[in-house]
């Protein structure tokens, strides 16, 4: 699937998800408090991205320059995808997840549907929220 990388407005490059290179270990430890809410953020979306695989999960944030930032961008995507789950039960959440992964770095889509428009909003408010 390729998605389309949003840069100050302007389409920066198109990328495959297997062009994407691991970054290096920016953190080799992150706080208690951190990484329980790096756990929890695992239990809600992350094993829908990383199957079985936690640590992997936890890898990720230890690779960012930001980590703390970083979970806070994921805790925003959580919120709203346990939302819409709860009012919409038979969406798929794989699918779901990866579309607001594609909307919080300002992905567009070739067809931004009602439902798309909707997710961005809820998503820019739950950020907005955060101080993001």
């Amino acid at each position: 699937m390729r998605t389309k990388v949003m840069t100050s407005g302007e389409i920066a490059e198109k990328m495959k998800s297997g062009e994407l290179k691991y970054g290096p270990i920016r953190h080799q430890l992150l706080p208690s408090d951190l990484r329980q809410r790096i756990d929890r953020l695992y239990k809600s979306i992350g094993h829908l991205l990383y199957q079985g695989d936690a640590a992997a999960w936890e890898l990720g944030f230890m690779r960012d320059t930001n980590p703390h930032r970083e979970v806070t961008l994921w805790e925003a995507i959580a919120e709203v995808f346990e939302h819409w789950m709860q009012n919409h039960p038979g969406e798929k959440q794989r699918q779901l997840v990866g579309e607001l992964c594609s909307i919080s770095f300002n992905g567009i889509f070739e067809r931004e549907t009602k439902r798309t428009q909707v997710l961005r909003e809820k998503l820019r408010a739950a950020l907005n929220k955060r101080g993001l």
